[in-house]
């Protein structure tokens, strides 16, 4: 199963207690269905009814964490794991076990539990403000990933909605501009993730749960999809893209990272690179991922004195990569 480190089991240790009410799923299912919500009252219905309605010849699950939502999403979500207490299991979480980046709390906690919750061959994950709209996409991506045993990471097309529920391709979304930036798309890898970025839905992904081993930087980065592919591929695992219609819609009109200051926002990119780069195992894919992150890591040195109160070892990283990038040199 996925694999945790320490220090961050440690903290589901001390955290204040998570109540999981009784429930019927089989302790044998195929795939983990991993949903973290709050206050999704509006969306967190549709969510679910989009996995429900999934058609498989095996078993699955679905990890529902709860927020503390302080709208109704609670209720709905209490509600649902009644309705269906073979499929769901549900975690009502305590906003003080929150884990907070850059000074904001973040569903890292509830998503972590859930992970560590798994017992599925795969892992599948949609967030409680998105919803599939294909009712054979976990069965596709279960027979892609086992016809496919070097593949540890599947994913698909998805629509997007706007604030108004306007639905459209994603055809200039940006993960599929950075897609059209790829060489060499028969053979999707990490090299691609590393030089143009994120090019994954998360709402469409499939993982192999024994290929993922989460270190403590993944709690630290404010960015976690893209940590977890690099954390997927990293070993040479390949990518499946299935050129099937979308599987599912993500909603793009409450984005956090247009909500923050220009400062927040390098002072974020700054923390996600480091911990990518922390985590790179691979000489080779720490380069190629400096080349694509260089102008950022230049760009936080003026910002260097503003994170003082951050973990050393990360300012220290900081430093050291503004050096290299200034003095032309390459991991």
């Amino acid at each position: 199963m996925i694999k945790i480190h320490p220090s961050i089991k440690s903290i589901f240790a001390e955290c204040a207690e998570v109540i999981e009410p009784p429930n019927q799923v089989p302790k044998s299912v195929k795939v983990s269905v991993l949903v973290a919500t709050y206050n999704h009252q509006d969306t967190i219905a549709q969510c679910l009814d989009g996995i429900l309605m999934q058609s498989t010849d095996f078993e699955f699950e679905i990890l529902l964490g709860e927020d503390e939502s302080n709208d109704r999403t609670r209720d709905i979500c209490i509600a649902y794991a009644e309705k269906h207490p073979e499929k769901i299991r549900l975690f009502l979480h305590r906003r003080e076990n929150n884990i907070h980046i850059n000074g904001k709390p973040t569903g890292k906690f509830n998503l972590c539990f859930n992970f560590n919750k798994v017992r599925g061959e795969y892992f599948a994950i949609c967030e409680g403000d998105d919803f599939w709209t294909d009712n054979q996409k976990l069965q596709k991506q279960v027979e892609a990933l086992d016809d496919n045993p070097n593949a540890t990471l599947c994913y698909t097309r998805v629509n997007l909605m706007d604030r108004s529920g306007n639905v459209q391709s994603d055809e200039q979304s940006i993960t599929e501009k950075r897609f059209r930036q790829i060489t060499d798309s028969s053979r999707l890898s990490i090299s691609p993730l590393l030089e143009v970025g994120n090019f994954i839905h998360t709402c469409s992904m499939m993982g192999r749960s024994n290929a993922l081993d989460i270190p403590f930087e993944f709690i630290k980065s404010p960015v976690g999809d893209y940590l977890l592919y690099i954390l997927l591929t990293q070993n040479g695992q390949e990518i499946i893209k299935l050129d099937n219609p979308p599987t599912a819609v993500y909603r793009n009109e409450t984005g956090t990272w247009s909500a923050q200051s220009h400062r927040n926002i390098l002072i974020n990119i700054a923390l996600y690179q480091s911990c990518v780069l922390s985590i790179l195992q691979n000489e080779e894919h720490r380069g190629i991922f400096l080349d694509r992150a260089h102008s950022h890591i230049i760009q936080i040195g003026n910002y260097i004195d503003q994170i003082k109160q951050r973990e050393p070892a990360v300012k220290e990283l900081f430093a050291f990569l503004v050096r290299k990038v200034r003095r032309k040199l390459h991991l």
